[in-house]
């Protein structure tokens, strides 16, 4: 398993496999159920590639193959916050959700834990 983040490093070939235009249907995991009702925000049912950001992705390798396993993506919310959406893109569920303020300039990015190969 390999994690990178797009600020410090993302190989090209997983660059270009992170889906950058088109729509996917979503469902939601019961933990990222349970975070939107505790923090009070809604989750959606379609993902638009074209407005979301991706910014953190996870590869496993499969049958000799790099695949992507999770692509952690940033939406626009609302005025003040963006919704950031961790996704199985395999089965297009969402694993968990936050929301983070448009302004996060990623001061507590923990760049250690990200691969740079």
């Amino acid at each position: 398993m390999a994690l990178y983040h797009i600020d410090i490093y993302v190989p090209k070939y997983v660059l270009d496999a992170i889906p950058k235009r088109g729509t996917m249907r979503l469902t939601s995991s019961e933990h990222a159920l349970e975070q939107a009702a505790k923090k009070g925000f809604t989750l959606p049912n379609i993902i638009d590639f074209s407005t979301a950001e991706a910014f953190e992705i996870q590869t496993e390798e499969r049958y000799h193959t790099r695949n992507l396993t999770k692509v952690v993506f940033r939406t626009p919310y609302d005025k003040v916050y963006d919704l950031c959406l961790a996704i199985n893109t395999f089965k297009g569920i969402i694993i968990t959700a936050w929301l983070n303020e448009r302004t996060d300039n990623h001061a507590t990015l923990y760049a250690d834990k990200y691969d740079r190969r």
